[in-house]
């Protein structure tokens, strides 16, 4: 009954006689090995709590060790003398506590399961004590593949918490061999490493086992040789929970040391210090652990969080160099390595890659077969004297004892995962794969997450463009609700339309040139800009080039230019350039790319646009750039021509030159600023101001002055007549006759009180010429009255004419004012032609039989003659 009390001992005794039956069949050409270690299966039905700690590492000395054995009997055995020997063998569940591995591991120890060759430690410094402990009672040989605490090879006291320990800094166990490196020498290459960075402080996290003591004896001694202060020393009760280690990186956080070391034993330590750094959002610039990256485990626990950590192992992957390049089982070749040949056969057997606790269990596992090949005997005897005396080179380093047991280790392999989560060997230095990363960077640095905006000064001028664009649409409504008033026919609507248009690309273009673009923006902002460019010179030109047409038809012949034909010419000039930007697009895309600056500091690398051909990328610029400088200098040549237009809606030629010369001198500046290396925040700022400069310049000058019109007259409101000015009416207003066009006037270049005297004196001529024209009127219809009358035409003297003329001119002079006379005929009544005095209008020709400019007519009252028959001497004197 007491048996059933006790789970794990009925268990222990169950397998304990399985494997006596195994043993009891073989024959004397067997190698029996034996290895302790956890088997999680079995020791979860002895322990129920049991956590699974120790098994993850022991599981990986078991597949070493099947390996080994694998590959030896594959191979005919181990031939000792004449003889050839199969490997048996045995793994066998220790469990994790003391009392339990020492009751699981004497019988072993006794020979009560049959003779063993040679027993393999599980894993761990505590485990290894206990079992060394039973075995040196026995004398029984042991190879410890992961103990490196040097308490478990020299003597540190006389106590009986280390025995057999009878003097001070003897060995400990003389039939124990350790595979790995001591643990307090495995951290002078990186305490070397970080003084040479600049590392001046350290902290050290410190857990209450002998593995974690040996480790935090080691640091102090590379601290001080190094002459690194020891700023602060934690005591961690339980490493396997995240609140053990909040107030530690609470205080750690507030001192800022240059190192946290973190002797930790085992992978939870690693795992919850660092979880806890890291909600804390702390991260010292180098740290420092155990049993973490190395363990193949840490990277789905960890994940990003395993970034720059710092570790010592006995063996990665990756290390190569003379050191590592000879093997037992897997020397190496031209195309491969040891350490590549042991990983592949591994994942091949198993599955997995194997870990640093895999490579040492093979490594022990050598030295075993060495120790045998070199002393051709099984006796225990020569057996341990092979071992003690033994010199091989295994994929993880040559391996040769000192005189407590422990291997002489010249360096001590220190890897370093980077921002891929990839381990960099740092030391050896023949064998390093990557740079020494410190500091180290915060949690903050180490991810670049694209962001739209992600500058104040984007913001900010991204606002503008905006609100320019508000205003560009509102410009484009107003011109298409007005599109009928004179004041904008007379500078064509289609062209006002497609020009806003043009600048809304111009201005949808920053938003595409941002720092942040994507392989479409890269695209779209090419397009944009220049087709916008196109469209505002295309239209600025094709309507001014108009003006200019017809300005230059001296003979004032009939002259159509219909806006169909210039909306042909605008068209070409885009057409030019949208196969410019076909060709560009498709030989040279732009494409968004990372540009790092920091490859270990992400947050500091940006998107940029990047040709593919850079040949053919600089052509195409220069051939956009050049056509571009054409279409300006062209449209400046047109603008000049058009210079001499006195009427202001159809005289744009000075707002146009403005235009341009904003628009050239904004390109002047952008175009160096593209190829000149400047920070890109003061690039994006200037290129977008440039641009929102052109862009509003143009609204202004080609849009806005037509709305101040309307303010300083609101009576164009109204001015709704309708059609463009013909030939005849754009000469004869340019010349300055009369049209309906010429009477839209500005203030822009006069004060009020000129315009106001213009306006009157405008009213005044207006007056006057048509008192001229109805004078002109009736004079004729009284000429071909008189001349037609019963008594034939009557003759007016030419002293009479010339002295009546005289005083005409006199009264002109006199009073600045024309007399005009009622006409009869716009009357109702009837005038009674008895009683009027008979007038007769004059009018004085000039050389050429024309009428006089002057516009002058002359009065005469003559008495009614007497009636009689005209005669011949009257008709003469007529």
């Amino acid at each position: 009954m007491s048996w059933l009390n006790r789970p794990w001992q009925t268990t222990a005794a169950l397998l304990l006689v399985l494997v006596a039956a195994t043993l009891s069949t073989t024959s004397s050409q067997y190698v029996n090995v034996v290895s302790f270690g956890v088997i999680a299966e079995q020791q979860l039905q002895i322990d129920p709590t049991y956590s699974g700690a120790l098994q993850s590492e022991s599981e990986n000395h078991f597949r070493s060790f099947k390996l080994w054995t694998k590959r030896v009997n594959d191979a005919g055995g181990l031939l000792i003398g004449n003889t050839s020997y199969l490997v048996n063998l045995t793994l066998v569940n220790v469990g994790v506590a003391a009392t339990q591995i020492a009751a699981t591991v004497e019988p072993w120890a006794r020979g009560d399961f049959g003779p063993v060759d040679i027993f393999f430690a599980p894993f761990g410094t505590a485990s290894t004590n206990v079992t060394a402990q039973v075995m040196h009672r026995y004398e029984r040989l042991m190879i410890a593949p992961s103990s490196g605490a040097t308490e478990n090879f020299r003597c540190q006291a006389t106590t009986s918490a280390h025995y057999p320990c009878t003097i001070v800094g003897a060995r400990r166990f003389p039939y124990m061999w350790g595979i790995p490196s001591p643990s307090d020498v495995n951290w002078f290459g990186s305490m070397t490493l970080l003084r040479l960075k600049g590392a001046k402080t350290i902290a050290i996290l410190l857990e209450s086992n002998s593995h974690s003591a040996t480790v935090y004896r080691g640091a102090l001694t590379a601290a001080k040789a190094n002459k690194i202060q020891v700023v602060k020393v934690y005591n961690i009760a339980n490493f396997n929970s995240n609140s053990s280690y909040v107030d530690v990186v609470q205080d750690l956080k507030e001192i800022q040391p240059d190192i946290v070391l973190n002797a930790n034993s085992a992978l939870g330590g690693c795992v919850n210090a660092l979880n806890t750094m890291n909600s804390f959002n702390y991260f010292p610039k180098a740290y420092l652990g155990g049993f973490c990256i190395s363990n193949p485990q840490s990277k789905p626990i960890l994940t990003d969080k395993a970034r720059f950590v710092i570790e010592w192992v006995q063996w990665v992957p990756g290390v190569a160099g003379p050191l590592y390049e000879d093997s037992l089982h897997f020397p190496p070749t031209e195309n491969a390595t040891s350490s590549s040949k042991f990983v592949q056969a591994f994942n091949e057997l198993h599955g997995v890659d194997p870990t640093f606790a895999a490579s040492n269990a093979f490594a022990a596992a050598e030295v075993f077969q060495a120790a045998l090949l070199k002393g051709k005997s099984l006796d225990p005897t020569i057996l341990k004297s092979s071992i003690d005396q033994i010199s091989v080179t295994t994929f993880q380093g040559p391996v040769t004892f000192d005189q407590f047991g422990q291997p002489i280790v010249t360096e001590v392999p220190i890897i370093q995962n980077d921002l891929a989560l990839q381990s960099q060997v740092l030391i050896p230095v023949a064998a390093a794969t990557g740079d020494f990363v410190y500091p180290a960077p915060a949690w903050d640095q180490r991810d670049y997450v694209p962001k739209y905006v992600s500058t104040p000064a984007e913001s900010v001028l991204l606002a503008f463009a905006a609100l320019l664009i508000l205003i560009g649409l509102i410009l484009l409504v107003v011109v298409v609700v007005l599109r009928n008033n004179d004041v904008f026919r007379a500078s064509t609507p289609a062209f006002l339309v497609i020009l806003l248009l043009g600048c809304l690309m111009c201005l949808v273009a920053i938003f595409n040139w941002t720092l942040t673009p994507t392989s479409g923006m890269c695209i779209a902002r090419v397009w944009l800009l220049a087709l916008g460019s196109s469209c505002i010179l295309g239209t600025t030109f094709s309507k001014t080039w108009r003006i200019a047409r017809i300005l230059s038809n001296e003979k004032m012949q009939p002259l159509v230019i219909p806006t169909s034909f210039l909306l042909r010419i605008f068209g070409l000039i885009v057409g030019i350039d949208i196969v410019i930007l076909i060709v560009w697009t498709a030989v040279s895309p732009m494409s968004a790319v990372v540009s790092v600056v920091d490859a270990n500091r992400p947050i500091f690398n940006f998107m940029t646009c990047s040709p593919p051909n850079l040949t053919a990328h600089f052509a195409l610029l220069g051939i956009e750039i050049a056509y571009k400088g054409l279409l300006i200098l062209v449209s400046i040549v047109v603008a000049w021509k058009t210079r001499s237009v006195k009427l202001l809606l159809f005289n744009e030629s000075r707002y146009i030159g403005f235009t341009i010369y904003n628009m050239f001198l904004c390109l002047a500046i952008i175009v160096p600023i593209q190829f000149a290396n400047v920070e890109r925040t003061l690039e994006f700022v200037l290129r977008s101001i440039f641009i929102m400069v052109i862009i509003g310049a143009t609204m202004f000058f080609l849009l806005g002055t037509k709305l101040w019109l309307f303010k300083k007259d609101p009576s164009l409101w109204e001015r709704k007549s309708g059609g463009t000015p013909t030939t005849t009416e754009l000469a004869t207003s340019n010349s300055g006759g009369k049209s309906r066009w010429a009477s839209i006037s500005t203030t822009s270049e006069n004060s009020t009180a000129d315009v106001k005297k213009l306006k009157d004196k405008i009213e005044e001529l207006e007056a006057r010429l048509a008192s001229y024209e109805s004078l002109r009127k009736r004079a004729k219809k009284m000429k071909r009255q008189l001349s037609q009358g019963p008594r034939g035409p009557m003759a007016v003297s030419k002293k009479t004419k010339k002295e009546t003329g005289a005083a005409k001119k006199s009264q002109l002079k006199t009073d600045d004012s024309v007399v005009v006379h009622p006409n009869p005929e716009s009357s109702n009544a009837k005038p009674k032609r008895r009683k009027q005095p008979k007038v007769e209008v004059v009018h004085e020709d000039n050389n050429d039989g024309e009428e006089s400019d002057t516009g002058e007519e002359v009065f005469q009252k003559r008495s009614k003659p007497k009636k009689k028959k005209p005669t011949k001497g009257d008709h003469e004197e007529l």
